[in-house]
């Protein structure tokens, strides 16, 4: 099925599944690399390592 007919004719809380699922996805991977990322350098550098990274965090975005 055409993609312009899924939206045309299918119902809306299946659809709302059917395309939200990757962006959660990606999101909670997104997260997760962010958890990661500040365990290593809470360790490796410290207070100030985390601080650069929260300010640098909505530039990634």
């Amino acid at each position: 099925m055409d993609r312009a007919q899924q939206l045309g004719k299918e119902k809306i809380g299946t659809l709302l599944l059917k395309f939200s699922i990757p962006a959660i996805v990606g999101m909670l991977v997104q997260a997760l690399y962010n958890v990661v990322d500040r365990i290593f350098v809470g360790h490796g550098v410290g207070a100030l390592g985390i601080a650069g990274i929260t300010v640098i965090f909505p530039v990634q975005l």
